[in-house]
């Protein structure tokens, strides 16, 4: 459920239900329903954001409450830099349950948008003279994706109910991610490594000419201002 002016103009104005996620996505949901509110432009959707600031950079892919599917997004960041192609199908209003999709290529940051009656056959959304069919949105991981309901007047509520909601495969908030890489930091000599998942081995071997008593330390922590500040007094999860 959701009010908001609209996910439009310099900055957005919705509820959003949202996780984090890293590189390639194909984020899926079926919608089942839609009530409240009278906007035509009533949207409820899946999304995929750059930050968790209303002017984001963003791509949509968006059942409306009148104007057919909707494939929309912000391509700069605070900035009325906003692109639409939406179908205009009254059929389409008039068939729930439907389905929306966004897919993210994370080495390309290209998107596209489709819409299916069935989720089995899809249709790729059409580029316009605002946005592209496969459209290039800036976007620098960790992303945001989930879930978006604006009813387009931010005195109203809109209700969009969904199910089946699947990234890649997997439910929503259940799924995992995978970093498509591991990289050592080339100019820091402390050695920080910097990495975009919960789970990871680190194995080390000693340098030829190390002393004998030389020993290593691993640091965890979301701020490396702790790390480096020898009062911060936070303290290594692991030595050697």
């Amino acid at each position: 459920t959701g009010n908001g002016a609209d996910i439009w103009g310099p900055a957005d104005q919705f509820h959003y239900a949202y996780r984090e996620f890293y590189g390639d996505i194909d984020l899926r949901a079926k919608v089942l329903s839609m009530s409240g509110g009278s906007n035509e432009w009533r949207k409820f959707g899946v999304m995929i954001r750059d930050q968790l600031t209303p002017a984001s950079i963003h791509a949509t892919m968006a059942a409306t409450a009148t104007q057919g599917p909707a494939w929309q997004g912000r391509f700069t960041t605070d900035a009325d830099d906003n692109g639409n192609q939406n179908l205009g199908d009254p059929d389409w209003n008039n068939n729930t349950p439907y389905w929306v999709r966004l897919t993210r290529n994370a080495a390309t940051n290209e998107f596209q948008g489709y819409w299916s009656y069935d989720g089995i056959n899809w249709t790729l959304m059409p580029g316009s003279v605002e946005i592209d069919s496969t459209q290039v949105f800036a976007m620098t991981d960790p992303v945001y994706i989930g879930l978006a309901v604006t009813a387009h007047d931010a005195g109203v509520l809109t209700t969009a109910t969904f199910s089946d909601v699947t990234v890649n495969g997997k439910p929503l908030f259940e799924a995992t991610w995978t970093p498509n890489e591991v990289v050592f930091s080339p100019i820091d000599s402390n050695g920080w490594l910097n990495y975009n998942t919960a789970q990871i081995t680190l194995t080390w071997e000693k340098t030829q000419y190390a002393p004998c008593d030389t020993t290593y330390d691993i640091y965890m922590s979301q701020d490396r201002n702790l790390v480096e500040d020898p009062e911060s007094g936070l303290q290594p999860v692991a030595s050697d």
